[in-house]
C-alpha cells in the first residue's frame, strides 16, 4: 500500500494524470525456462496413449513458473523500452528522461503517470500492441482501495476558504478519511481539486 500512496503522491504533487491498465490473461505470456510437463487434460487424452504427458512451450494457470515467467517477461519489456526498476520499491520503474513516466506494477495491474499526456497514450499504445490489454481509464480504485475526493469552493464565507475531504475504501468498509478546511484561499473550483488531492495522497 506505501508503493501506491507513494506513486500517488508523486503525481498529484506534480498535477500528472494517473492511468489504469490491467493485462489480460498475464499468466499465459510467460516463457518457460525450464521444461515443464502436464497430464493430459481429460477431455484432451489420446487414446491408448493415456499415460503420456504433454510438454508446455508457454506457461499456464496452475503452473508454479508461471508468475515468475511473466514477472521476467515484463520487466524485460519496460527494461527495452527504457525503463529502471527501483531498487526499493520492486513493482516501480521509471523513465527519467525529459518527460518522466511512472509505473506501478502489481502482478497484472498497473498505475501509469508521468509528466507529458502525449507520450503516456503513446507507452499504453505500445503496452496493447504488446499485451492484451483493458484501458480502465483515470485510476479511481486499486486492488480493492477505492479512491473518493471532494471540496467545496470558498464554503467558508468568512475567510473564503474551502473545505476538503477525503475517504479511501477497501470493500465496504472506509480505512481512511478525513474532511478539513484547507490552509489557503482557492482561486478556481480546479485549485480547490488538486488540493484535496493532495491531501488524500498524504
Amino acid at each position: 500500500m506505501e508503493t501506491i500512496r507513494l506513486v500517488v503522491v508523486v503525481a498529484i504533487k506534480h498535477n500528472w494524470s494517473m492511468y489504469q491498465l490491467d493485462v489480460k490473461y498475464a499468466f499465459l505470456n510467460g516463457e518457460l525456462e525450464e521444461e515443464v510437463y502436464v497430464s493430459q487434460p481429460p477431455v484432451f487424452e489420446i487414446k491408448g496413449k493415456e499415460d503420456y504427458v504433454y510438454k508446455l512451450d508457454k506457461a499456464l494457470y496452475g503452473v508454479k513458473q508461471a508468475p515468475r515467467a511473466w514477472n521476467k517477461k515484463i520487466d524485460r519489456f519496460f527494461i527495452q523500452q527504457g525503463f529502471t526498476k527501483c531498487v526499493n520499491g520492486h513493482g516501480i520503474y521509471c523513465r527519467n528522461t525529459t518527460n518522466k513516466l511512472i509505473i506501478c506494477l502489481y502482478v497484472d495491474d498497473m498505475i501509469i503517470n508521468g509528466s507529458n499526456e502525449a507520450k503516456m497514450q503513446d507507452f499504453k499504445k505500445s503496452m496493447m500492441n504488446q499485451f492484451e490489454m483493458s484501458d480502465l481509464g483515470n485510476l479511481t480504485y486499486f486492488l480493492g482501495i477505492e479512491f473518493e475526493m471532494d471540496s467545496d469552493w470558498s464554503g467558508d464565507k468568512d475567510d473564503r476558504k474551502s473545505t476538503a475531504a477525503y475517504v479511501f475504501m477497501i470493500g465496504n468498509a472506509a480505512f481512511s478519511w478525513s474532511s478539513k478546511k484547507e490552509s489557503m484561499v482557492a482561486l478556481s473550483s480546479c485549485e480547490v481539486e488538486y488540493i484535496s488531492a493532495s491531501m488524500a495522497a498524504f
